[in-house]
């Protein structure tokens, strides 16, 4: 079995595969209104007009999708940082 570190390495463990946006009222309204901005504009546009924003969605995508990774390595860090803080230091004394 590989090691926590291999298997994100080799991408048999790839965290953000199981990520899903929580199926709430506001997630749901968010990604609905989303839909209907989009939709919207969509209707109103020429071709060039219509790849042009489908040009500019791709590079936000992109974008986000490098801001993420920053994100989850910032993240892991300070998870790194936390666990070697709390083994540094000394164990509290038993309560009697």
């Amino acid at each position: 079995m590989p090691t926590l570190i291999d298997a994100i390495y080799e991408g048999i463990l790839c965290p953000v595969d199981h990520i899903d946006p929580p199926d709430t009222p506001e997630t749901r309204q968010a990604e609905r209104c989303s839909q209907e901005a989009y939709c919207t504009l969509a209707e109103q546009l020429t071709d060039e007009q219509a790849q042009l924003l489908e040009a500019l969605l791709d590079c936000r995508s992109g974008y986000e999708a490098l801001v993420h990774r920053q994100a989850f390595a910032e993240g892991f860090r300070l998870g790194c940082r936390l666990i070697g803080e709390v083994c540094q230091q000394e164990p509290a004394p038993a309560a009697r």
